[in-house]
């Protein structure tokens, strides 16, 4: 009902290149699980594939960044810089600036907190909600009614359905 009352939905694909030591330790990674699929057999890969899909998982994690893996793994470094990361800073920083306002939406939770994190250190307003937020419906109606609140950070699971966020 209310699809032809929304304005055209723009995409725009951005690229950032994986930073120095971020690319160190995703290579690393990638050349373990090389090492890990070359010695299966067709019958181990077969039942394996819950622990690849798990693999491949923390490819996206340092894709998104690094800080999103358990320090334990070889190779990190909690100092670590994402290249993802800084590119969103700058865009969040100039969508501020025009005036805008965005739903910012990541499947790890751990990201928004690190995006969190940056919000509250710049001190641009922001509301969030993940799956352990208490107060979903106030987070939604402070965003939709305040002007002052540029930023809405939603985990897919506790955002997928049911929200209406006019102001975005």
């Amino acid at each position: 009902d209310v699809l032809r009352d929304l304005p055209d939905k723009l995409e725009e694909n951005m690229y950032t290149r994986l930073e120095g030591e971020q690319q160190k330790l995703y290579d690393a990674h990638v050349k373990r699980m090389k090492l890990l699929l070359d010695k299966q057999s067709e019958e181990e890969f077969n039942t394996s594939k819950i622990v690849i899909l798990s693999e491949l998982t923390k490819l996206r994690q340092i894709c998104c960044h690094p800080k999103l893996l358990k320090m334990d793994m070889p190779g990190f470094n909690a100092n670590m810089v994402s290249g993802k990361f800084e590119a969103f800073k700058d865009m969040i920083l100039d969508i501020v600036e025009e005036g805008h306002k965005v739903l910012v939406f990541s499947q790890f939770v751990q990201m928004l907190q690190q995006i969190r994190g940056w919000l509250q250190m710049t001190d641009i307003p922001f509301c969030y909600l993940d799956g352990s937020s208490k107060d979903r419906l106030e987070q939604v109606d402070r965003f939709n009614n305040s002007p002052d609140i540029p930023i809405f950070l939603i985990s897919l699971k506790a955002g997928g359905t049911g929200l209406n966020l006019t102001s975005a």
